[in-house]
């Protein structure tokens, strides 16, 4: 089997790559651009608005991992089709599961997930919901001001550690089991945006305010280096996660057999960028 990772230099793609290397796989990754891949991995360009690239990219190749926006998503089920590809394990996201209350972001993950349903293709869809990751978005705030500024202090999410995600998809090229199936994955707990600033506090060994901002202020600030429509997607998520906090599931430990990281591991592993 050979796996082509798409977006191999991505926050998630490049983890995949990874856990895919460590089972002695062989694994082609693609960029946008000429990239820098493991000792081992076969590199390409690609962009999937050029099916052309695509193409290339997918001779020899029986499986793929990929993300992919609604436009985008008939070329990848068209090409993949035709160079006789089996397996697509697809990024996609938990709120393709609710479609009425965050309609922007969950069009743009349930559509391409209709797409393959249709295509004759063996899917899995993982579901993951926010990731611990998303934490990184404060780090300049703790660096320079040691004071985290953001609208609802107490909206609580089973955060993800990224590393799970491409654990899990790991095991999807190598499971019968995963055909058909779409898990939602979730770290083990649910936190509080508050406790996830005290976290990041305690592993980088100094004291972080929370400063609790209305929404209008919020969305002054995230306007001005966000879209209105992820601007919008972020404070209602927010709001959500806080009426109702992110329940864990089980998913990651049914699939790897083992329980998936905590905050504080992700928060210790990334503990220079918040220092």
């Amino acid at each position: 089997m050979t796996i082509l990772v798409i977006g191999g230099t991505g926050l998630v793609g490049s983890r995949v790559v990874q856990a895919l290397s460590r089972r002695d796989l062989s694994v082609r990754a693609t960029s946008r651009k000429a990239a820098a891949f493991p000792a081992g991995i076969e590199g390409a360009i690609v962009d999937l608005a050029d099916p052309a690239t695509l193409r290339d990219a997918l001779n020899g190749v029986t499986a793929v991992f990929a993300y992919t926006e609604p436009e985008t998503a008939p070329v990848l089920a068209e090409e993949l089709s035709r160079a006789g590809v089996r397996r697509l394990v697809l990024l996609s996201s938990e709120d393709a599961l609710h479609e009425s209350e965050r309609s922007f972001n969950s069009r743009r993950h349930r559509e391409p997930e209709r797409t393959i349903e249709q295509s004759g293709l063996e899917w899995t869809f993982l579901r993951p919901t926010a990731f611990a990751s998303n934490a990184l978005f404060w780090k300049e705030q703790i660096r320079h001001t040691a004071t985290v500024r953001s609208p609802y202090p107490e909206a609580a999410q089973a955060l993800i550690d990224p590393l799970d995600i491409a654990e899990c998809a790991a095991v999807a090229f190598n499971s019968e089991a995963l055909i058909g199936e779409a898990p939602v994955l979730t770290g083990p707990e649910s936190l509080r945006q508050r406790r996830q600033v005290e976290i990041i506090a305690e592993v980088i060994g100094k004291p972080v305010a929370f400063q609790p901002l209305g929404v209008n202020e919020a969305r002054a600030m995230f306007s001005r280096f966000m879209p209105s429509e992820f601007v919008e997607l972020k404070l209602a998520v927010l709001a959500a996660a806080e009426a109702r906090p992110g329940m864990p599931t089980n998913s990651v430990f049914e699939i790897t057999g083992r329980p998936p990281r905590r905050f504080c591991q992700w928060a210790e592993d990334n503990v220079d960028a918040f220092r």
